[in-house]
Protein backbone atom coordinates (compact mmCIF):
# COMPACT_ATOMS: atom_id res chain seq x y z
CA UNK A 1 0.00 0.00 0.00
CA UNK A 2 1.12 3.64 -0.75
CA UNK A 3 0.87 6.38 2.20
CA UNK A 4 -0.27 9.65 0.60
CA UNK A 5 1.20 12.48 3.34
CA UNK A 6 -0.94 15.58 2.81
CA UNK A 7 -4.42 16.03 1.46
CA UNK A 8 -4.11 19.20 -0.66
CA UNK A 9 -4.06 19.37 -4.54
CA UNK A 10 -1.04 17.30 -4.89
CA UNK A 11 -1.65 14.72 -2.26
CA UNK A 12 -4.92 14.10 -3.84
CA UNK A 13 -4.38 14.06 -7.25
CA UNK A 14 -1.86 10.95 -6.86
CA UNK A 15 -4.09 9.06 -4.64
CA UNK A 16 -6.72 9.44 -8.19
CA UNK A 17 -3.69 8.56 -10.53
CA UNK A 18 -3.01 5.20 -8.23
CA UNK A 19 -6.56 4.42 -7.92
CA UNK A 20 -6.91 4.45 -11.61
CA UNK A 21 -4.04 1.85 -11.68
CA UNK A 22 -5.83 -0.44 -8.93
CA UNK A 23 -3.27 0.54 -6.36
CA UNK A 24 -4.36 0.88 -2.75
CA UNK A 25 -3.50 3.92 -0.76
CA UNK A 26 -4.01 5.75 2.54
CA UNK A 27 -3.95 9.77 2.27
CA UNK A 28 -3.52 11.27 5.66
CA UNK A 29 -1.60 14.57 7.26
CA UNK A 30 -0.91 16.55 10.58
CA UNK A 31 -4.39 16.16 11.98
CA UNK A 32 -4.56 11.83 11.00
CA UNK A 33 -2.91 9.45 13.36
CA UNK A 34 0.20 7.40 12.17
CA UNK A 35 -0.67 4.15 10.46
CA UNK A 36 0.30 0.74 11.20
CA UNK A 37 3.69 0.34 8.56
CA UNK A 38 2.85 -3.34 8.03
CA UNK A 39 1.14 -3.23 5.03
CA UNK A 40 2.79 0.00 3.53
CA UNK A 41 5.58 -0.18 0.89
CA UNK A 42 6.53 3.22 -0.05
CA UNK A 43 5.41 6.86 1.35
CA UNK A 44 4.83 9.61 -1.12
CA UNK A 45 5.05 13.50 0.46
CA UNK A 46 3.07 16.64 -0.73
CA UNK A 47 5.78 19.17 -1.80
CA UNK A 48 4.52 21.65 1.96
CA UNK A 49 5.79 18.79 4.00
CA UNK A 50 9.36 19.54 5.75
CA UNK A 51 12.22 17.40 6.15
CA UNK A 52 11.29 17.58 10.30
CA UNK A 53 7.59 16.52 9.99
CA UNK A 54 7.06 13.33 11.69
CA UNK A 55 6.99 11.85 8.74
CA UNK A 56 10.15 11.51 7.56
CA UNK A 57 10.86 10.28 11.21
CA UNK A 58 8.04 7.59 11.14
CA UNK A 59 9.51 6.06 7.90
CA UNK A 60 13.30 6.29 8.71
CA UNK A 61 12.24 3.94 11.84
CA UNK A 62 10.13 1.57 9.53
CA UNK A 63 12.82 1.62 6.97
CA UNK A 64 9.78 2.77 4.54
CA UNK A 65 11.09 4.88 1.36
CA UNK A 66 9.90 8.13 1.21
CA UNK A 67 9.47 10.30 -2.32
CA UNK A 68 8.45 13.69 -3.35
CA UNK A 69 5.07 13.59 -5.84
CA UNK A 70 7.84 14.76 -8.24
CA UNK A 71 9.65 11.69 -7.96
CA UNK A 72 7.04 9.22 -7.98
CA UNK A 73 5.61 11.05 -11.62
CA UNK A 74 9.30 11.05 -13.04
CA UNK A 75 9.76 7.43 -12.46
CA UNK A 76 6.24 6.80 -14.56
CA UNK A 77 7.09 8.52 -17.53
CA UNK A 78 10.85 8.59 -17.66
CA UNK A 79 11.14 6.30 -20.64
CA UNK A 80 8.63 8.73 -22.68
CA UNK A 81 9.72 12.17 -21.42
CA UNK A 82 12.57 15.01 -21.58
CA UNK A 83 12.32 17.11 -17.80
CA UNK A 84 12.91 20.87 -18.08
CA UNK A 85 13.35 21.69 -14.65
CA UNK A 86 13.72 25.07 -13.72
CA UNK A 87 13.71 26.61 -9.74
CA UNK A 88 15.39 29.82 -8.18
CA UNK A 89 13.95 31.63 -5.25
CA UNK A 90 12.47 34.45 -7.56
CA UNK A 91 11.62 34.24 -11.51
CA UNK A 92 10.65 30.53 -11.50
CA UNK A 93 7.03 30.98 -12.68
CA UNK A 94 7.97 33.87 -15.18
CA UNK A 95 10.43 31.53 -16.92
CA UNK A 96 8.61 28.37 -16.71
CA UNK A 97 5.68 29.64 -18.71
CA UNK A 98 7.96 31.77 -21.06
CA UNK A 99 9.54 28.16 -21.92
CA UNK A 100 6.78 26.44 -22.16
CA UNK A 101 4.93 28.90 -24.76
CA UNK A 102 8.43 29.08 -26.88
CA UNK A 103 9.13 25.03 -26.94
CA UNK A 104 5.45 24.51 -27.75
CA UNK A 105 5.39 26.51 -30.86
CA UNK A 106 8.82 25.41 -31.51
CA UNK A 107 9.52 21.61 -30.98
CA UNK A 108 8.36 19.03 -32.73
CA UNK A 109 7.96 17.03 -29.72
CA UNK A 110 4.25 17.01 -27.19
CA UNK A 111 4.97 19.74 -24.38
CA UNK A 112 3.43 20.35 -21.31
CA UNK A 113 3.97 22.57 -18.26
CA UNK A 114 3.46 21.86 -14.66
CA UNK A 115 4.78 21.55 -10.92
CA UNK A 116 4.92 24.30 -8.44
CA UNK A 117 3.51 26.15 -11.20
CA UNK A 118 0.03 25.23 -10.18
CA UNK A 119 -0.28 21.63 -12.13
CA UNK A 120 0.94 18.88 -10.29
CA UNK A 121 3.55 16.54 -12.39
CA UNK A 122 1.03 13.54 -11.78
CA UNK A 123 -1.81 14.87 -13.34
CA UNK A 124 0.54 15.63 -16.33
CA UNK A 125 0.83 12.05 -17.07
CA UNK A 126 -3.17 11.22 -18.05
CA UNK A 127 -2.23 13.61 -21.05
CA UNK A 128 1.07 12.05 -21.78
CA UNK A 129 0.67 9.58 -24.93
CA UNK A 130 1.45 6.16 -23.24
CA UNK A 131 2.22 7.64 -19.79
CA UNK A 132 1.00 4.22 -18.06
CA UNK A 133 3.44 2.46 -20.21
CA UNK A 134 4.61 0.74 -16.84
CA UNK A 135 1.33 -1.12 -16.52
CA UNK A 136 1.12 -2.62 -20.51
CA UNK A 137 1.82 -5.94 -18.50
CA UNK A 138 -1.50 -7.38 -16.95
CA UNK A 139 -1.67 -8.05 -13.05
CA UNK A 140 -1.95 -10.93 -12.26
CA UNK A 141 -1.60 -12.79 -8.67
CA UNK A 142 2.02 -13.04 -8.68
CA UNK A 143 2.51 -9.33 -9.51
CA UNK A 144 3.08 -6.70 -6.78
CA UNK A 145 1.64 -3.61 -8.44
CA UNK A 146 4.53 -1.24 -6.56
CA UNK A 147 6.82 -2.91 -8.48
CA UNK A 148 5.55 -1.62 -11.81
CA UNK A 149 4.51 1.20 -10.30
CA UNK A 150 7.88 2.29 -8.93
CA UNK A 151 9.62 0.92 -12.20
CA UNK A 152 12.47 3.55 -13.64
CA UNK A 153 15.32 4.18 -16.24
CA UNK A 154 17.71 2.58 -14.14
CA UNK A 155 17.37 -0.74 -15.76
CA UNK A 156 18.57 -3.22 -12.79
CA UNK A 157 16.61 -1.19 -10.34
CA UNK A 158 19.65 -0.79 -8.29
CA UNK A 159 17.27 2.33 -6.55
CA UNK A 160 14.62 -0.53 -5.21
CA UNK A 161 17.15 -3.08 -3.86
CA UNK A 162 16.42 -3.56 -0.12
CA UNK A 163 19.98 -2.44 0.71
CA UNK A 164 20.41 0.18 -1.95
CA UNK A 165 20.56 3.98 -0.31
CA UNK A 166 18.22 5.18 -3.13
CA UNK A 167 15.87 2.96 -1.00
CA UNK A 168 15.94 4.30 2.10
CA UNK A 169 13.83 7.39 3.23
CA UNK A 170 15.42 10.32 2.32
CA UNK A 171 18.17 11.53 4.94
CA UNK A 172 18.70 14.92 6.73
CA UNK A 173 21.12 16.65 4.87
CA UNK A 174 24.64 15.49 5.52
CA UNK A 175 27.37 18.00 6.92
CA UNK A 176 28.72 19.94 4.31
CA UNK A 177 31.08 23.14 4.55
CA UNK A 178 30.36 26.28 2.86
CA UNK A 179 33.00 25.62 0.27
CA UNK A 180 31.93 22.23 -0.54
CA UNK A 181 28.18 23.90 -1.20
CA UNK A 182 30.14 25.14 -4.68
CA UNK A 183 31.23 21.72 -5.68
CA UNK A 184 28.05 20.08 -4.53
CA UNK A 185 27.42 19.24 -8.46
CA UNK A 186 29.34 16.15 -10.28
CA UNK A 187 32.11 16.82 -12.39
CA UNK A 188 31.25 14.17 -14.66
CA UNK A 189 28.38 14.36 -16.79
CA UNK A 190 28.60 12.23 -19.36
CA UNK A 191 25.59 9.46 -18.99
CA UNK A 192 23.62 10.32 -22.23
CA UNK A 193 19.68 9.35 -23.08
CA UNK A 194 19.90 7.01 -25.72
CA UNK A 195 16.52 6.61 -26.64
CA UNK A 196 13.93 8.89 -28.22
CA UNK A 197 11.67 11.02 -26.01
CA UNK A 198 8.25 12.23 -28.02
CA UNK A 199 7.18 14.54 -24.82
CA UNK A 200 9.00 17.39 -22.99
CA UNK A 201 7.78 18.36 -19.46
CA UNK A 202 8.58 21.69 -18.33
CA UNK A 203 8.61 21.30 -14.36
CA UNK A 204 8.67 24.71 -12.26
CA UNK A 205 10.22 23.25 -9.02
CA UNK A 206 10.44 24.61 -5.65
CA UNK A 207 13.18 23.46 -3.17
CA UNK A 208 10.43 21.69 -1.27
CA UNK A 209 9.78 19.39 -4.58
CA UNK A 210 13.84 18.90 -4.86
CA UNK A 211 14.45 17.76 -1.93
CA UNK A 212 12.90 14.12 -1.76
CA UNK A 213 13.66 13.56 -5.62
CA UNK A 214 15.96 10.66 -5.89
CA UNK A 215 16.13 9.46 -9.64
CA UNK A 216 14.96 12.52 -11.27
CA UNK A 217 17.50 13.09 -14.17
CA UNK A 218 16.44 16.72 -15.76
CA UNK A 219 17.52 16.95 -19.98
CA UNK A 220 18.30 20.59 -18.73
CA UNK A 221 18.37 22.32 -15.30
CA UNK A 222 18.01 25.50 -14.74
CA UNK A 223 18.54 27.96 -11.39
CA UNK A 224 17.64 31.28 -11.94
CA UNK A 225 18.93 32.72 -8.59
CA UNK A 226 19.59 31.58 -5.09
CA UNK A 227 18.91 33.95 -1.88
CA UNK A 228 17.66 33.09 1.55
CA UNK A 229 13.83 32.10 1.98
CA UNK A 230 11.88 29.16 3.42
CA UNK A 231 14.57 29.43 6.37
CA UNK A 232 11.18 28.26 8.49
CA UNK A 233 11.50 24.75 6.52
CA UNK A 234 15.15 24.52 5.85
CA UNK A 235 16.27 25.75 8.80
CA UNK A 236 19.59 26.68 7.48
CA UNK A 237 20.56 28.36 4.25
CA UNK A 238 22.96 25.69 4.26
CA UNK A 239 20.51 23.40 3.91
CA UNK A 240 17.85 25.37 1.67
CA UNK A 241 21.27 26.27 -0.87
CA UNK A 242 21.68 22.31 -0.63
CA UNK A 243 18.12 21.44 -1.88
CA UNK A 244 18.51 23.70 -4.94
CA UNK A 245 22.02 22.04 -6.12
CA UNK A 246 20.42 18.71 -5.78
CA UNK A 247 18.41 19.91 -8.37
CA UNK A 248 22.06 19.24 -10.68
CA UNK A 249 23.40 16.13 -9.69
CA UNK A 250 21.93 13.87 -12.55
CA UNK A 251 21.12 16.45 -14.84
CA UNK A 252 22.31 16.54 -18.34
CA UNK A 253 22.92 19.76 -19.12
CA UNK A 254 23.15 22.86 -16.65
CA UNK A 255 21.37 26.36 -17.27
CA UNK A 256 22.89 28.79 -14.08
CA UNK A 257 22.84 32.41 -13.52
CA UNK A 258 26.51 33.71 -13.56
CA UNK A 259 25.98 37.17 -11.25
CA UNK A 260 24.79 34.94 -8.57
CA UNK A 261 27.49 34.11 -5.79
CA UNK A 262 26.36 30.34 -4.99
CA UNK A 263 26.18 29.45 -8.70
CA UNK A 264 29.27 31.08 -10.30
CA UNK A 265 32.22 28.96 -9.31
CA UNK A 266 29.85 25.42 -10.26
CA UNK A 267 32.11 23.24 -12.99
CA UNK A 268 31.02 20.53 -15.01
CA UNK A 269 30.98 19.49 -18.38
CA UNK A 270 28.11 20.29 -19.72
CA UNK A 271 27.41 23.73 -17.43
CA UNK A 272 26.26 26.96 -19.59
CA UNK A 273 25.75 30.49 -17.76
CA UNK A 274 23.83 33.79 -18.73
CA UNK A 275 24.58 37.11 -17.24
CA UNK A 276 24.38 40.98 -17.37
CA UNK A 277 28.05 41.27 -17.64
CA UNK A 278 30.29 39.84 -20.43
CA UNK A 279 31.19 35.80 -19.73
CA UNK A 280 35.12 35.09 -19.43
CA UNK A 281 36.27 33.22 -22.26
CA UNK A 282 36.47 29.95 -20.45
CA UNK A 283 32.68 30.03 -19.60
CA UNK A 284 30.33 28.90 -22.34
CA UNK A 285 26.58 30.71 -22.07
CA UNK A 286 24.92 33.65 -23.38
CA UNK A 287 25.49 37.67 -21.91
CA UNK A 288 24.32 41.07 -22.46
CA UNK A 289 26.16 43.23 -24.36
CA UNK A 290 23.97 46.05 -25.16
CA UNK A 291 20.16 47.58 -24.57
CA UNK A 292 17.55 50.09 -25.41
CA UNK A 293 14.11 50.94 -25.58
CA UNK A 294 12.45 51.49 -28.71
CA UNK A 295 8.99 51.79 -29.58
CA UNK A 296 7.75 50.74 -26.36
CA UNK A 297 9.75 47.40 -26.08
CA UNK A 298 13.03 46.95 -24.30
CA UNK A 299 15.78 45.82 -26.85
CA UNK A 300 18.90 43.74 -26.01
CA UNK A 301 21.74 42.44 -27.96
CA UNK A 302 23.17 38.99 -26.72
CA UNK A 303 26.07 37.32 -27.34
CA UNK A 304 25.42 34.09 -27.68
CA UNK A 305 28.90 31.67 -27.13
CA UNK A 306 29.79 28.05 -27.12
CA UNK A 307 32.27 26.35 -30.15
CA UNK A 308 31.34 29.49 -31.67
CA UNK A 309 30.18 33.03 -31.18
CA UNK A 310 27.03 34.31 -32.14
CA UNK A 311 25.08 38.15 -31.70
CA UNK A 312 21.34 37.75 -31.58
CA UNK A 313 18.68 40.91 -30.43
CA UNK A 314 15.79 40.10 -28.86
CA UNK A 315 12.45 42.52 -28.14
CA UNK A 316 10.79 41.86 -25.17
CA UNK A 317 7.45 43.16 -23.34
CA UNK A 318 8.92 42.58 -20.07
CA UNK A 319 10.53 45.21 -17.73
CA UNK A 320 13.35 44.48 -15.64
CA UNK A 321 16.72 42.84 -16.17
CA UNK A 322 15.50 40.18 -13.70
CA UNK A 323 13.63 38.90 -16.54
CA UNK A 324 16.32 39.25 -18.74
CA UNK A 325 17.94 36.98 -17.04
CA UNK A 326 14.42 34.62 -17.35
CA UNK A 327 15.22 35.08 -20.96
CA UNK A 328 18.74 34.21 -21.08
CA UNK A 329 17.85 31.44 -19.23
CA UNK A 330 14.90 30.37 -22.16
CA UNK A 331 17.40 30.84 -25.11
CA UNK A 332 20.06 28.77 -23.85
CA UNK A 333 17.61 26.16 -23.00
CA UNK A 334 16.27 26.06 -26.56
CA UNK A 335 19.65 26.59 -27.55
CA UNK A 336 20.44 22.99 -25.89
CA UNK A 337 17.54 21.63 -27.59
CA UNK A 338 18.77 22.26 -30.54
CA UNK A 339 15.17 24.77 -31.29
CA UNK A 340 15.96 27.33 -33.95
CA UNK A 341 16.92 30.32 -32.04
CA UNK A 342 14.94 33.07 -34.30
CA UNK A 343 11.43 31.26 -33.88
CA UNK A 344 12.49 31.61 -30.18
CA UNK A 345 13.05 35.21 -30.50
CA UNK A 346 10.03 35.41 -32.09
CA UNK A 347 7.87 34.11 -29.54
CA UNK A 348 9.74 36.16 -26.69
CA UNK A 349 8.55 39.32 -28.35
CA UNK A 350 4.97 38.13 -28.46
CA UNK A 351 5.45 37.09 -24.54
CA UNK A 352 3.45 39.51 -21.99
CA UNK A 353 4.18 39.62 -18.62
CA UNK A 354 2.17 37.27 -16.18
CA UNK A 355 -0.51 38.53 -13.62
CA UNK A 356 0.92 39.75 -10.46
CA UNK A 357 4.40 40.11 -11.82
CA UNK A 358 5.24 43.82 -12.30
CA UNK A 359 2.11 43.75 -14.37
CA UNK A 360 1.38 47.45 -15.56
CA UNK A 361 -2.67 47.51 -14.24
CA UNK A 362 -3.22 51.09 -15.42
CA UNK A 363 -2.80 55.01 -15.42
CA UNK A 364 -4.59 57.35 -13.68
CA UNK A 365 -3.76 60.84 -13.74
CA UNK A 366 -0.59 60.45 -15.24
CA UNK A 367 0.09 57.94 -12.02
CA UNK A 368 0.79 54.39 -13.06
CA UNK A 369 0.27 51.57 -11.08
CA UNK A 370 1.80 48.18 -11.06
CA UNK A 371 0.81 45.06 -9.70
CA UNK A 372 3.81 42.64 -8.03
CA UNK A 373 1.94 40.75 -6.13
CA UNK A 374 3.88 37.50 -6.27
CA UNK A 375 6.74 39.07 -4.85
CA UNK A 376 6.85 36.84 -1.21
CA UNK A 377 11.04 37.86 -0.52
CA UNK A 378 13.35 41.21 -0.16
CA UNK A 379 15.00 40.26 -3.14
CA UNK A 380 12.06 40.13 -5.41
CA UNK A 381 11.24 43.98 -4.32
CA UNK A 382 14.83 45.09 -4.62
CA UNK A 383 14.52 43.50 -8.41
CA UNK A 384 10.67 44.94 -8.83
CA UNK A 385 12.27 48.89 -7.73
CA UNK A 386 15.37 48.48 -9.87
CA UNK A 387 13.04 47.58 -12.93
CA UNK A 388 11.64 51.23 -13.26
CA UNK A 389 13.56 54.37 -14.43
CA UNK A 390 11.03 56.39 -12.73
CA UNK A 391 10.96 57.11 -8.91
CA UNK A 392 8.91 54.51 -6.90
CA UNK A 393 6.07 55.27 -4.45
CA UNK A 394 6.21 51.53 -2.74
CA UNK A 395 3.05 49.34 -1.34
CA UNK A 396 4.72 46.44 0.58
CA UNK A 397 4.43 43.83 3.90
CA UNK A 398 2.49 40.91 5.03
CA UNK A 399 3.85 38.37 6.44
CA UNK A 400 7.65 38.34 7.05
CA UNK A 401 9.05 34.77 6.02
CA UNK A 402 13.04 36.04 7.65
CA UNK A 403 13.80 38.98 4.64
CA UNK A 404 16.33 41.80 6.31
CA UNK A 405 14.29 44.99 4.46
CA UNK A 406 17.45 46.96 5.83
CA UNK A 407 19.43 45.51 2.91
CA UNK A 408 17.52 47.83 0.39
CA UNK A 409 18.88 50.79 2.16
CA UNK A 410 20.45 52.15 -0.57
CA UNK A 411 17.85 52.05 -3.14
CA UNK A 412 14.80 52.80 -0.49
CA UNK A 413 17.45 56.40 -0.18
CA UNK A 414 17.77 57.16 -3.86
CA UNK A 415 14.42 55.27 -5.82
CA UNK A 416 11.97 55.36 -3.32
CA UNK A 417 10.02 58.37 -2.91
CA UNK A 418 7.80 56.89 -0.02
CA UNK A 419 6.95 53.43 1.49
CA UNK A 420 3.43 52.02 2.86
CA UNK A 421 3.63 49.35 4.96
CA UNK A 422 0.81 46.94 5.49
CA UNK A 423 0.28 43.71 6.94
CA UNK A 424 0.72 41.36 10.33
CA UNK A 425 4.36 42.42 10.20
CA UNK A 426 4.42 46.24 9.27
CA UNK A 427 5.99 47.16 12.41
CA UNK A 428 9.14 45.02 11.83
CA UNK A 429 9.21 45.75 8.55
CA UNK A 430 8.83 49.63 9.51
CA UNK A 431 11.76 49.42 12.25
CA UNK A 432 14.39 47.80 9.32
CA UNK A 433 13.11 50.74 6.73
CA UNK A 434 12.45 54.10 8.32
CA UNK A 435 15.49 55.33 8.08
CA UNK A 436 15.97 55.02 4.53
CA UNK A 437 12.78 56.23 2.90
CA UNK A 438 9.76 58.24 4.68
CA UNK A 439 7.64 54.79 5.62
CA UNK A 440 3.96 54.98 7.04
CA UNK A 441 2.39 52.02 8.50
CA UNK A 442 -1.28 51.51 7.25
CA UNK A 443 -4.44 49.20 8.35
CA UNK A 444 -5.37 48.17 4.54
CA UNK A 445 -4.54 47.92 1.19
CA UNK A 446 -6.69 50.32 0.12
CA UNK A 447 -5.71 52.77 2.90
CA UNK A 448 -2.20 52.85 1.55
CA UNK A 449 -3.35 52.61 -2.21
CA UNK A 450 -5.07 56.08 -1.93
CA UNK A 451 -2.20 57.70 0.08
CA UNK A 452 0.19 56.14 -2.27
CA UNK A 453 -1.57 57.45 -5.34
CA UNK A 454 -1.78 61.01 -3.35
CA UNK A 455 2.15 61.20 -3.34
CA UNK A 456 2.72 59.56 -7.02
CA UNK A 457 0.50 62.22 -8.10
CA UNK A 458 2.88 64.99 -6.65
CA UNK A 459 5.71 63.82 -7.32
CA UNK A 460 5.69 62.65 -11.18
CA UNK A 461 6.47 58.43 -9.32
CA UNK A 462 5.06 54.88 -10.35
CA UNK A 463 2.97 53.00 -7.21
CA UNK A 464 4.51 49.69 -7.35
CA UNK A 465 2.70 47.22 -4.95
CA UNK A 466 5.47 44.94 -4.16
CA UNK A 467 4.91 43.02 -0.67
CA UNK A 468 7.76 41.15 -0.10
CA UNK A 469 6.03 38.94 2.05
CA UNK A 470 3.59 36.28 2.34
CA UNK A 471 -0.08 36.84 1.89
CA UNK A 472 -1.92 34.76 4.25
CA UNK A 473 -2.31 37.79 6.73
CA UNK A 474 -4.96 39.24 4.95
CA UNK A 475 -5.74 37.45 2.03
CA UNK A 476 -6.27 33.70 0.65
CA UNK A 477 -3.36 33.59 -1.92
CA UNK A 478 -1.00 35.95 -3.39
CA UNK A 479 -3.32 36.11 -6.47
CA UNK A 480 -6.38 37.39 -4.35
CA UNK A 481 -3.90 40.21 -2.49
CA UNK A 482 -2.91 41.12 -6.31
CA UNK A 483 -6.83 41.05 -7.13
CA UNK A 484 -7.72 43.31 -4.54
CA UNK A 485 -5.09 45.87 -5.74
CA UNK A 486 -6.49 45.51 -9.15
CA UNK A 487 -10.06 46.45 -7.92
CA UNK A 488 -8.88 49.13 -5.86
CA UNK A 489 -6.75 51.01 -8.59
CA UNK A 490 -9.58 50.62 -10.76
CA UNK A 491 -11.70 52.20 -8.15
CA UNK A 492 -9.61 55.29 -8.08
CA UNK A 493 -11.54 57.28 -10.61
CA UNK A 494 -14.96 55.66 -9.56
CA UNK A 495 -15.09 52.66 -12.60
CA UNK A 496 -15.33 49.04 -11.10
Amino acid sequence: MVLIYGKGKTGESIKKYLEKKNIKSLIIDDNDPLPDSENIDTIIVSPGVPFFNRIFKYARKRKIPIISEIEFAYRQCNDNCEIIAITGTDGKTTTTSLIYEVLKETSDKNVYVGGNYGIPFVEILDKIEEASFSYQKPLDQEDNPLDIVFKTADKNKKCHSEHSEESQPFPPFPKTSKEEILHFVQDDKSNQWHYSKQNIVVLELSSFQIYSTKTLKPKVSIILNISTDHLDWHKKEKHYVLSKLKLLKNTEFSVLNYDDKYLKNINGKNVYYFSLKELPKDVKGIYLKEHRKEDGLNVYNLVLKDDKTEEIQVKTQLIGFHNLQNIMATILTAYLLNVDIDKVIEKIKEFKPLSHRIEFIKEVEGVKFYNDSKSTTVQAVEKAIESFDENVVLILGGINKGGDFSKLGSLLKTKVLSAFIIGRDKEQIYQMIKDYTNSTKKESLEEAVKDAFKVAKSNKAVVLFSPGCASFDMFKNYADRGNKFKEIVESLNGKK
